[in-house]
């Protein structure tokens, strides 16, 4: 849970809009949104083939086993280099 951190600090009485239109920074609301689309997609992919991404890479995963390297997840890829700016843009912020 988020309030177990240090760097937690509750703002009660503050709503989502209210945060997210001028207490959120750049990378923060860019993170919002990745994981939104992330979140959109995988919603989509479920109604449409019933199974998860994750799921499906498993099959191919033992399917391919005599392969060895993995396929890209582009949208892995894009969720963890936003993860990866944001801690970098808080470190920076912290000196």
């Amino acid at each position: 849970m988020v309030s177990q951190f240090p760097w937690y600090k509750p703002q009660p009485g503050s709503n989502f809009d209210e945060i997210e239109t001028s207490r959120m920074t750049d990378i923060e609301r860019q993170n919002l949104q990745l994981l939104g689309a992330y979140r959109t997609a995988k919603r989509e992919a479920l109604k449409q083939g019933g199974s998860t991404q994750r799921n499906q890479r498993g099959r191919d995963r033992r399917a391919k086993s005599n392969q060895d390297e993995e396929e890209p997840n582009p949208i892995a890829e894009q969720i963890l280099q936003s993860i990866l700016r944001g801690v970098q843009k808080g470190l920076e912020n912290r000196r």
